[in-house]
């Protein structure tokens, strides 16, 4: 009886047989093997049950100077460069963004005038060297001595001394090797009252599962200069274009757009567009027609389906929140056999019914 009850908690206590293996695992997750392995966030539902949402995204990738994540921090248009390193615990890298250097010298002045220096920043972790921080220092201290003799330095102050301002982000990236999948910290830091504070952002504490597909993971760099309209060509007075626009699902929405940029072929040259609905690839490096006077037509369209449709934003006069689609436009050409990107456009249109 007693080698019975003793071989329920020690396998092979008594016998000859040898302990049996630990099955292997599976799982070729490390944070050694993250670079080009792309997360979505496993988003708790109402129901308890867990759904991936790509809007809180990150993909890994090995740069020459370090491990850098590409992440969205949940937003729809914009994704945020991240250095990793090793955080010194078990299984674990830090990711940070480069700091905003000047509105954290603008924190220390507002608090405490005459503050703000390169060795001061350095304290809480901002290296702040070459010429140019140096430049962004002095005009942080330029801009807080004006404001401070101002009317509007109670406002100026509470602006640049608020726990809210994000001043570095900041991920704590956890391999989790027996679910595969990586647990992240997503916070911020910012300055407040001359001290260093740190709290989430509101993707918070969560799982992240390896991505089942392709994603956008390049940063919107011209907001607002891709207008969705219903139109296969805007009006040349843009002026008459309406402010606020819907769209049905199911009919084509045509994206333009109207900015200064690169609107002339350039002799020898090709122009191509890459295309994302909702941060899923639609059209890879589309030729673009280029007039008989040069002009490129940097133009697209895209029909959204009901189901599409994610929230985009809220109404600036109800607050009621708004559905619709995300869309991206990456635009590069190819002179001479080399192609570069020459940016990437973005857009938030309202899809109905």
């Amino acid at each position: 009886m007693r080698c019975l009850v003793l071989a329920s908690l020690v396998l092979g206590a008594c016998g000859s047989s040898e302990p049996a293996a630990p099955a292997a695992s599976s799982c070729d997750l490390t944070v050694d093997t993250l670079d080009g392995k792309a997360f979505v966030q496993l988003e708790v539902q109402g129901d308890k049950s867990e759904k991936p949402n790509p809007l809180a995204r990150m993909k890994f990738t090995k740069q020459p100077d370090a491990l850098h994540a590409a992440y969205t921090v949940a937003n729809g248009l914009h994704v945020y460069d991240y250095t990793c390193q090793a955080s010194g615990r078990e299984g674990e890298v830090v990711c940070r963004t480069k700091p905003e250097l000047k509105r954290a010298c603008l924190a220390l002045e507002v608090h405490t005038e005459g503050s703000c220096s390169a060795e001061a920043l350095a304290k809480f972790g901002f290296a702040a060297e070459g010429t140019d921080a140096a430049k962004e220092l002095e005009d942080a201290k330029k801009l807080a001595a004006e404001a401070r003799k101002s009317e509007q330095w109670t406002t100026f102050k509470l602006m640049n001394n608020n726990v809210g301002n994000t001043l570095q982000g900041v991920l704590y990236v956890k391999v989790d090797t027996q679910r595969c999948r990586v647990q992240v910290d997503d916070m911020f830091l910012t300055i407040f009252e001359g001290q260093k504070k740190e709290d989430f952002n509101p993707v918070g504490t969560n799982a992240f599962v390896k991505a089942e597909q392709d994603y956008l993971y390049e940063d919107c760099t011209r907001e607002g200069m891709l207008v969705d309209f219903e139109a296969p060509a805007l009006p040349a007075d843009l002026s008459t274009v309406p402010p606020v626009r819907e769209h049905a699902a199911g009919a084509p929405v045509h994206y333009h757009y109207i900015g200064d940029q690169a609107l002339k072929a350039e002799e020898g040259c090709t122009y191509a567009v890459s295309t994302w609905a909702n941060w899923k690839p639609v059209e890879t490096d589309k030729a673009v027609t280029v007039g008989e006077d040069g002009t490129i037509a940097w133009s697209v369209s895209h029909a959204w389906k009901a189901d599409d449709r994610l929230f985009v934003g809220n109404d600036l006069q109800t607050r009621t929140p708004l559905r619709g689609g995300f869309f991206h436009l990456k635009r590069s050409k190819t002179c001479g056999g080399e192609t570069k990107k020459i940016d990437v456009l973005c857009n938030a249109a309202r899809i109905t019914d």
